[in-house]
C-alpha cells in the first residue's frame, strides 16, 4: 500500500453503498462501505464480509444507486488513530436491524473494527433496502479492502450520472447551436444539428 494508506488519523468517515445477506437463524452478509479521511486526502472502499446470528428471514440487497454525498457520511469517533492498512484485515463487528415486509424498506446498522486494539466502535450507517427483510443481525468478520484508492473528494456512483460525468459512464458533450441550412423549395429551412 502506499504512504498515505499507511499513515494513522482520527478524522475518519463512513458511508454505506451496497449490502447482502440471506439467513435464517444463522445467517451471511456484505456489507459495501466507504471510509475517507480528509485530513490524509484518502478514500477508500472496504467489504465487511460476516455471518453470524440472524433473527427473521432476511433475504435482500441495499443499493445506493445515486452515489454518495457528504450528508451520506458519518463522522467516526476512533477508539485508536489507525490506518487504511490498519482496518484491511482487520475483524469486524456488523449489528442490523432491517424492516422490509413488502419488497423495499429501511435498513441500519452499527459497524465496529478491531479487537486488540479496537479501531472503532459501533459507527451507524442507514440505508433503504429491497427484498423480504424483517429481523435484526449480530455477525462477525472481516474487513476486506478494494484495489483502487481515491483522493477525499472523488465522488464515487454505484451508476454513472450523465449530467456530471461522474460513474463508468463518459460525460456527454453539449449539443452544437443548430443551424439553418439554406432554403429547401419545397419544405423551406429546417434547423439542424452537425
Amino acid at each position: 500500500m502506499s504512504g498515505s494508506e499507511n499513515t494513522k488519523t482520527d478524522d475518519w468517515e463512513a458511508a454505506g453503498t451496497i449490502a447482502c445477506g440471506a439467513g435464517a437463524a444463522v445467517g451471511v452478509n456484505t456489507l459495501g462501505v466507504e471510509f475517507r479521511s480528509k485530513r490524509l486526502n484518502v478514500r477508500k472502499f472496504f467489504c465487511l464480509w460476516s455471518a453470524g446470528y440472524s433473527l427473521g428471514l432476511p433475504v435482500g440487497i441495499s443499493l445506493d444507486w445515486d452515489g454518495l454525498t457528504d450528508s451520506d457520511f458519518n463522522k467516526i469517533k476512533c477508539d485508536n488513530p489507525f490506518s487504511l492498512n490498519d482496518l484491511n484485515l482487520s475483524t469486524g463487528l456488523l449489528m442490523s436491524a432491517t424492516f422490509c415486509p413488502v419488497g423495499f424498506g429501511v435498513s441500519g446498522c452499527l459497524i465496529s473494527a478491531g479487537i486488540f486494539p479496537s479501531l472503532f466502535t459501533l459507527c451507524r450507517i442507514y440505508g433503504g433496502v429491497a427484498g423480504f427483510d424483517l429481523g435484526v443481525e449480530a455477525m462477525r468478520g472481516v474487513w476486506l479492502a478494494a484495489k483502487n484508492t481515491n483522493s477525499y473528494d472523488v465522488k464515487r456512483h454505484a451508476v454513472g450520472n450523465a449530467k456530471t460525468g461522474s460513474g463508468n459512464r463518459k460525460s456527454v458533450p453539449p449539443l452544437r447551436p443548430a443551424v439553418h441550412a439554406p432554403p429547401h423549395p419545397r419544405f423551406g429551412s429546417m434547423p439542424r444539428n452537425f
